[in-house]
């Protein structure tokens, strides 16, 4: 498995390139992937977190997220708004 929290690509935009490419390697290479939204504004913007997570959430095999970020993320907060959202997998920014 493949873990990777949301910090990550918000330190740079180094670690953002090396974070879409760790997950298109484990992608296609079959391997399961998990990611930790853990958005933090003081990192970046609400929208930069939207264009680089989102991709990435619809990778994933495993997605934890807060209420808050997935405020951020999608505009809801009702636990079963966030699970049918993120299950669909056809997330709009």
């Amino acid at each position: 498995m493949f873990h990777l929290t949301g910090i990550t690509p918000a330190l740079s935009k180094s670690c953002r390139e090396a974070s879409f490419k760790a997950f298109d390697i484990a992608h296609r290479s079959g391997i399961k992937i998990s990611i930790d939204m853990n958005i933090r504004l003081r990192l970046w913007s609400e929208e930069e977190a939207k264009r680089t997570l989102i991709p990435m959430l619809k990778k994933a095999d495993v997605v934890l997220t807060e209420h808050e970020d997935a405020e951020i993320l999608f505009g809801k907060m009702e636990p079963d708004e966030i699970a049918e959202e993120v299950l669909s997998r056809e997330l709009k920014l």
